[in-house]
């Protein structure tokens, strides 16, 4: 028979250091003692005009914003965790840990939610004034509602959660959720028979439930499991559902003091305790470093487990990624994979392309995989800062399971990392968060751009770059391959050369990539272009791609040119594979402009901002 606590009787637990059987001494494992909270500190009034950015392309929009969306100085904000609702991608909410001063490092738990997107969103304060939180994370069912998991203090120390029927504008509180520090929970949304279930784990050596460190709820967070010890109780980690509603946990292991992964079959099960029928140790190259340089009194990352649920090929891969210590930098992103449900794991990679050996730090390594078996990885990078005081937000993603990833994308300014720590409390928390879908992936993060720390969300698009340009017709006036990566302003500028007939196009150029698929489902071209005339002229615009089964160019769009940049996108969604090359994955656009009058009179030029990809497996 299956013991459960009600959620209004739930023991409190209580935050207190590591075990007599932690790993510290190895360095292996993080302090996870909690420091004596502050008492509260009145909440910050001055205001400044939002950190909101935009950089390659990819805009960034602060999320800790006041009713008239400025920036609230000298409150901090981080560790933020995102969800997203499954219905309708439009509707999102972020929690996180709010500090109303930095003068103090009593915490409450902050959110915000946004009904368009992201492009814009509403920070309505606190769950609950004046009530001590931290370790925030969200989740939403398959139905749409949201649930915020929190670590709080009543007393002792316990973990309750809230929900959300409206997309994050209000919460109610459901009740206590055992925990204790250091948790995370997913919720599984595969439609099977454990659909709608919660899995929860936290850090053992804390709270009243030690030495146990794992619940579940079957009924939307209702009542709990009696917390159960697990196979090496991991530290520091996160859990997922295969297809088959099979839960894995992946984290720090308690005796083996290496990276595995925890396997239950019968999770899914209302009325069965959990059996985790496997414990595999998976090899990252390194270890979790305790403190590092970059985040002196936090951890540089969780170690993440994330499900490929897609129809592909790679369907029931799992993936563990982590930001390790002992590898080619003080601190790389590496991925590793089981393609056998998660009996071994194997095909180690590197994810941040930055030559070995330069020293610099790539931390609070995040995945998150689309629902059609495309792989997000985001994080935070030194590698533009010799010195290592300044971080920036990097993305990267793959399209064959992990085996091979795309250039390293910077999609957020650099910023001072040093910035904005509240009182005892030097970090900027322990993780950021990303959720992905189909077409790009949705992200929270904590920065500085405004001097101290912020909330943000980003709206990531999986680019596949072009590696090459040749100029068919006309004059390369500036510019390069570089120039056709990103909306950066930097420009690639072509000059007319002659025509000889009115159907002539002087000015022609194309560009290709090189997929990492063979078959992709979608392919989408892009080019965001302008052209100046003096005297003002009508010119026309003709996208082609080359299909490699016929042979020759398809027209996809023909327009006529603005003054101003213009984005043209085309998606192939049938037979896509046509256009990428047998052997080689080669794909190949070109882009051309002409006079309508045919005269080609005047002075005139076509500026391209980008020429790219996405490919969609």
């Amino acid at each position: 028979m299956v013991t459960i606590i009600a959620s209004s009787a739930a023991a409190a637990v209580l935050l207190q250091g590591p075990g007599p059987r932690s790993f510290q001494a190895f360095g292996r494992l993080p302090d996870l003692r909690e420091e004596v909270s502050d008492s509260p500190a009145p909440p910050a009034t001055l205001t400044s005009p939002s950190g909101s950015v935009t950089f390659n392309g990819f805009r960034s929009t602060q999320i800790n914003v006041d009713a008239n969306g400025n920036n609230i100085v000298g409150d901090a904000a981080n560790e933020p965790s995102i969800c997203v609702d499954p219905t309708n991608r439009q509707r999102m909410a972020v929690g996180w840990r709010q500090f109303d001063s930095i003068s103090s490092n009593f915490r409450e738990a902050g959110w915000g939610y946004s009904s368009n997107g992201g492009a814009s969103w509403r920070f309505p304060g606190v769950l609950r004034d004046g009530e001590f939180r931290s370790d925030p994370v969200l989740e939403s069912d398959s139905n749409g509602v949201f649930y915020f998991l929190s670590l709080t203090r009543a007393g002792d120390q316990y973990c309750d959660l809230w929900r959300s029927h409206d997309g994050g504008a209000t919460w109610i509180q459901v009740g206590r959720a055992a925990g204790g520090d250091k948790e995370w929970f997913v919720i599984d949304k595969t439609g099977g028979v454990g659909n709608g279930n919660m899995y929860e784990h936290w850090t053992y050596p804390s709270g009243f439930f030690r030495p146990r460190n794992f619940t579940r709820s079957t009924d939307a967070g209702a009542t709990w499991l009696d917390p159960i010890k697990t196979p090496e109780r991991p530290y520091c980690g996160t859990l997922d559902v295969n297809e088959l509603g099979h839960l894995f946990h992946a984290g720090i292991g308690e005796t083996l003091g290496h990276f595995v992964v925890t396997r239950s079959l019968n999770a899914q099960f209302a009325g069965q305790i959990p059996i985790f029928d496997l414990t595999a140790q998976v090899s990252l190259g390194g270890y979790l470093p305790g403190t590092t340089h970059v985040n002196p009194e936090g951890i540089p990352g969780q170690v993440w487990v994330a499900i490929d649920r897609s129809s592909r090929p790679t369907a029931g891969n799992v993936y563990v990624l982590c930001t390790v210590a002992g590898g080619m930098n003080r601190t790389d992103v590496l991925i590793a994979r089981s393609t056998n449900g998660g009996i071994t794991y194997g095909d180690l990679r590197r994810v941040n392309d930055n030559p070995p050996n330069q020293g610099s730090y790539h931390w609070f390594g995040t995945i998150s995989v689309a629902p059609n078996g495309r792989i997000d990885v985001i994080w935070n990078d030194t590698r533009m800062s010799p010195t290592h005081a300044r971080s920036a937000l990097f993305y990267s993603y793959s399209l064959d399971g992990g085996l091979t990833w795309a250039p390293n994308l910077q999609v957020g300014p650099d910023f001072d990392h040093r910035l904005g720590y509240p009182h005892q409390n030097s970090k900027m928390g322990d993780y950021i968060d990303m959720e992905s879908d189909e077409a790009g992936a949705d992200a929270a993060y904590t920065a500085t751009y405004n001097g101290g720390q912020d909330v943000y969300h980003v709206r990531l698009i999986p680019l596949a770059l072009a590696n090459d340009l040749v100029v068919e017709r006309g004059a390369q006036l500036s510019g390069n391959v570089p120039a056709l990566r990103f909306d950066d302003e930097v420009r690639l500028v072509l000059g007319p050369g002659p025509m000889i007939g009115i159907q002539d196009q002087p000015i022609r150029f194309r560009y290709e990539m090189i997929s990492q698929i063979a078959t992709p489902t979608k392919l989408t071209v892009r080019i965001e272009s302008h052209v100046t005339a003096q005297p003002t002229a009508k010119v026309v615009q003709k996208l082609e791609l080359f299909n490699f089964a016929t042979g020759g160019y398809e027209t996809l769009d023909t327009r006529e040119s603005t003054a101003s940049d213009g984005l043209t996108e085309v998606e192939i969604a049938s037979n896509a594979a046509q256009y990428v090359q047998a052997g080689t994955r080669l794909v190949r656009a070109r882009v051309s402009w002409r006079p309508v009058d045919g005269s080609g009179g005047g002075t005139w030029e076509a500026r391209v901002d980008q020429a790219n990809f996405i490919i969609t497996p």
